[in-house]
């Protein structure tokens, strides 16, 4: 807003301060108090330092500083409305991207989910903003007000009927999110590079590519040793309703070994490929893992074991930075190397508590 390229220095602590950007700032801010008079055009350097000096201000930017000098109220003065220019259009005011300037601001959307009961007031409707300050939402009423979207009466505050269409318009956005939570329930994120488990303990930062090869390896005997525990029946059953079988997992690692595979042989084999999602619970669905022989399921494992291991064991050490992506989830060999390693000893666990509950 202001700086010292709109001035030189006079000397003896004098600046001469062009007036034009500060003329520019009243014709949209109601600012009562200016800090800085137009009718002055020599200020005292320390009086600049008022509005900008990091001195005075030493942890705050210098838009900060002016927040501060200026009040609250003053920097949302400029109404997000349709009529009135809106941030980020360079078609000045049309009523889109008014509506994306005002929705787009913290806290609004918030404030209106917060309003669709009815009239609340300002303590609960705090709350309900998970305690957002006091002056940011009393800033974010004014913008409301401002756009007639809520109204404050009686210590009340309430949507308008323009607030409530506004609140209908964004059901079909209610209905997306929906939508977009079955998604990631269907296609998890990724663990990150340093993933470290809870339960079956595995560092994926301490745990080195031959060693998770390694891992790899012993699993056919664990797996087979596993299942020969549990009688068929046992095995069939699920725990409770969410939870799978065990031959569910059973089925899930089987195919991990093989999907897996067919990662690292792309990822080898090509710059950056996408890889696609495993979609675990739709694969179980559309497969009918609860139907499928233990017996079989077993054998198929250990040849997937077999054929993973025969590709991992042939990657060179400058192969394991080359990179895949998923759903825009970038990684690379090692961490392939590394999930397998964690899907194989992480289930093993998962199947043996699985048999133990729905023995029970």
């Amino acid at each position: 807003m202001c700086s010292f390229k709109h001035g030189r220095f006079c000397g003896q602590g004098y600046w001469a301060v062009s007036t034009a950007p500060f003329q520019t700032l009243r014709s949209w801010l109601p600012i009562t108090s200016w800090p800085i008079r137009s009718s002055d055009p020599v200020v005292r350097a320390g009086e600049l330092g008022g509005l900008m000096s990091s001195r005075r201000y030493p942890a705050a930017s210098k838009r900060e500083a002016f927040r501060r000098s200026v009040g609250e109220e003053a920097m949302v003065a400029r109404p997000s409305v349709p009529g009135y220019p809106s941030r980020g259009s360079k078609s000045g005011s049309h009523p889109v991207m008014a509506a994306l300037d005002l929705f787009g601001r913290r806290w609004t959307l918030r404030i209106l989910w917060g309003l669709r009961a009815g009239p609340v007031g300002f303590r609960e409707l705090q709350a309900e903003c998970d305690a957002v300050s006091s002056s940011v939402l009393n800033t974010r009423l004014q913008e409301l007000a401002q756009a007639r979207l809520v109204r404050r009466r009686d210590g009340a505050v309430a949507l308008t009927g323009l607030g409530e269409a506004a609140l209908a318009a964004l059901e079909p956005l209610l209905d997306w999110c929906w939508q977009w939570a079955a998604e990631f329930e269907a296609v998890r994120p990724l663990p990150p590079a340093d993933h470290s488990c809870t339960m079956c303990e595995l560092s994926y930062a301490s745990l080195a590519p031959v060693q998770a090869i390694a891992l790899v390896r012993n699993l056919p005997v664990r797996y087979r040793h596993a299942v020969a525990a549990v009688d068929e029946a046992a095995l069939r059953r699920r725990p409770n309703e969410s939870t799978w079988s065990a031959l569910e997992y059973l089925c899930h690692v089987r195919d991990v070994f093989e999907v897996y595979r067919l990662r690292i042989t792309l990822a080898l084999a090509e710059a950056d490929p996408e890889l696609e999602p495993m979609r675990n619970r739709e694969r179980a669905e559309r497969q009918h893992y609860s139907e499928q022989d233990p017996v079989e399921v077993i054998e198929a494992l250990e040849h997937n074991i077999a054929d993973y291991l025969s590709v991992a064991a042939a990657i060179r050490p400058d192969q394991l930075t080359r990179s895949c992506s998923r759903l825009g989830e970038r990684r690379d060999v090692t961490w392939l190397l590394r999930q397998a390693a964690h899907e194989g000893i992480h289930h093993l666990e998962d199947i043996v508590t699985a048999a133990r509950g729905s023995e029970l």
